[in-house]
């Protein structure tokens, strides 16, 4: 049975359990030991400057990919999007998107850099629009998504093979009123047709915000997706267990639950309401009042696939946490293969206190590499590159 068929026929059924009764989980049970990964504390590649050319100054950085020995970063610059390539003397040598470049004027603020055979960069724009550049920043493709019935934002997650990208629609409901929970809609887009087809859409879990004044509800969990080597990642909305939604295995994560204690409750409230003055602060103020706090923090931060087709999956911390980061590996069985340690300082001073649970730090898991964003305390921006040492304990 072909990758298309296996979506096709999950496609027509409801609900997680159905796509899941064929295959196996696997559960951690009585391992006890796994190979510990080291990310190096020092990168060896720094990009973004204060006191260089514009150009080389990093706002809002988004998400990055190496391609061959130069690194791609993409931007959120005043409500528009732009690609700008480095080389490893950390110099721009090509510069995309932005205001007023025409046909590659992009202005999602859901854009994601999804890697293509032969170095080049897929970008899922506005208006459904695809755009392909190459190695060098050179617009090799575009085309427009057919997508009837799909309304809202879209994202790109990922590549199944080399013509079927995954995308999900954005959850990501901006503006005043906004109260009520959205379905993550998921669905596997072919680029080899001439105009692109849908091959097949699922409706998971839901992501709920629950306010009224669109502020992230504290310790909320997240339905994280992740694409990579054939397979699909979906996390269970607070639970333990993340599932491949071709196929029907599962990862268990092997952590116990953590209570949501009073000191959380309390650092979450009160900023919230740092800075806060006049009628802006009372509502916020009648927010917090009202909050509803879970029993125990989510599992899930994110997920991520690595070229091998590793699972990581990024352990829940409150934006208070000053705690090391710490991802889990799995196999693309779901075995339990490794673990991640990074400092907090390494990924930045400031990330989680920035609130923005949609945003990653992680921004690329190369074989032998990671790329992240770092942030010190002034909050200027940049992009590091440390090495990932794989070995056993």
């Amino acid at each position: 049975m072909t990758l298309r068929d296996c979506v096709l026929r999950a496609a027509r059924r409801t609900g997680w359990g159905c796509v899941l009764l064929a295959g196996g989980a696997f559960h951690v049970g009585a391992q006890t030991s796994v190979d510990q990964w080291t990310v190096s504390p020092t990168p060896d590649l720094r990009l973004g400057t204060l006191d260089g050319p514009e150009l080389t100054l990093l706002v809002n950085p988004r998400d990055a990919l190496q391609v061959g020995t130069s690194v791609a970063i993409g931007m959120y610059l005043n409500n528009f999007f732009a690609l700008r390539y480095f080389d490893e003397d950390g110099q721009v040598f090509a510069d995309v998107g932005g205001f007023g470049k025409g046909p590659f004027e992009l202005s999602s603020p859901f854009m994601s850099l999804i890697r293509l055979p032969g170095d080049s960069i897929l970008l899922l724009a506005d208006e459904r629009k695809i755009l392909v550049f190459g190695p060098n920043g050179e617009n090799v493709r575009t085309a427009r998504l057919q997508l009837p019935g799909w309304q809202g934002g879209i994202r790109a997650v990922g590549m199944l093979d080399e013509n079927s990208l995954l995308i999900r629609s954005a959850g990501f409901p901006f503006g005043p009123g906004v109260a009520e929970a959205e379905v993550v809609k998921v669905g596997v887009y072919d680029l080899s047709a001439e105009a692109g087809s849908v091959v097949a859409t699922y409706e998971g879990g839901t992501i709920g915000f629950g306010s009224d004044i669109v502020l992230y509800e504290p310790m909320e969990p997240f339905v994280r997706v992740a694409a990579g080597e054939g397979r699909v990642w979906v996390s269970d909305k607070g639970g333990s267990e993340i599932r491949e939604l071709i196929g029907g295995r599962s990862a268990v994560i092997p952590h116990d639950a953590r209570p949501v204690t009073r000191a959380m409750r309390r650092t979450w409230a009160e900023a919230q309401t740092r800075g806060r003055t006049g009628p802006r602060l009372r509502e916020i103020e009648r927010h917090v009042a009202r909050v509803d706090f879970p029993s125990h923090l989510p599992f899930v931060q994110y997920l991520d696939v690595d070229p091998d087709g590793n699972l990581w999956v990024m352990r829940f911390e409150p934006p208070s946490s000053t705690a090391p980061y710490h991802w889990d590996v799995f196999s693309p069985s779901g075995k339990w293969i490794a673990e991640v340690d990074a400092p907090f300082e390494l990924l930045g001073l400031r990330p989680r206190q920035q609130g923005n649970p949609l945003v990653s730090t992680l921004m690329e898991i190369g074989n032998d590499y990671v790329l992240v964003r770092n942030e010190d305390e002034l909050g200027v921006a940049r992009v590091h590159r440390h090495r990932l040492t794989k070995g056993s304990r």
